[in-house]
């Protein structure tokens, strides 16, 4: 999960960052959700590409995926922002539909499109491993830097998933799967997802695993990764020593 990218909005932005750090979706018969939505409305009053993104935003804090879809296709059609893109993928991965962050973070990630940089993190984020490392290459072809980019361990992740077989696609579920698990509880993720590497006795790294940070106590933590094992279960998640998604509490 990354914090929502700032664009010009009265400060509504701050507010659903601050919201999201509370760990729960906001119920539409809460006092601040209708408050929020008279700011979203002012803004797509002065700036209707800006406004419509800003609902996207906030209707992502209410867990509604068809309105976030809505208000920012409304927001593209009107003008094509780049932060418009990238907070749409965020929203996605906010709410746990990885693979379809997957398929936004191909559209916009790649250094020829002109938000490479901005859209690294999230990527880290969300799993797509593979696609950072093709991306970083085309930009070391193409001469840009990417000696500031937080990608310092991605060659040893890639490697240890690629010899278990494990693709981008095999992340994705396994994160749509916890994704479920939390909309199915109301819960947010608190902060971005920790990436974790396991070292064998002889100090070589064997597996890869993706912590997603949540509000709760040990006993509401233990229930949540048993309603994923089943879920995964359910899904016929590739299940590998190599590589496995935890949620994980914060209080």
């Amino acid at each position: 999960m990354q914090a929502l990218q700032q664009i010009a909005s009265d400060g509504v932005v701050e507010k659903l960052n601050l919201l999201r750090s509370e760990g729960k979706f906001l119920a539409k018969t809460d006092f601040l959700w209708k408050q929020l939505q008279r700011d979203g409305q002012k803004l797509i009053h002065a700036d209707p590409a800006i406004g419509w993104a800003i609902m996207g935003m906030i209707h992502t804090m209410t867990g509604d995926v068809d309105e976030v879809d809505a208000c920012f296709s409304k927001s593209l059609r009107i003008a094509e922002h780049f932060d418009s893109r990238l907070n749409w993928l965020t929203a996605m991965s906010t709410l746990g539909f990885h693979t379809r962050a997957h398929g936004m973070y191909m559209e916009i990630g790649a250094p020829t499109g002109g938000g490479f940089t901005e859209a690294v993190q999230i990527g880290i984020d969300i799993g797509a491993f593979h696609m950072i490392q093709q991306n970083i290459e085309m930009a070391h072809k193409l001469g840009i830097d990417v000696s500031h980019l937080p990608v310092l361990d991605l060659d040893e992740v890639v490697q240890i998933i690629n010899e278990a077989g494990i693709t981008d696609a095999d992340i994705a579920r396994h994160m749509d799967a916890a994704g479920c698990v939390l909309r199915e509880r109301g819960l947010l993720e608190v902060k971005s997802p920790q990436i974790l590497k396991s070292r064998s006795e002889a100090g070589g790294f064997t597996g890869v695993t993706i912590m997603l940070y949540v509000k709760g106590g040990p006993k509401d933590i233990l229930s949540y990764n048993k309603a994923l094992a089943r879920r995964e279960r359910e899904m016929e998640i590739k299940k590998d020593v190599a590589f496995d998604v935890v949620i994980a509490g914060v209080q």
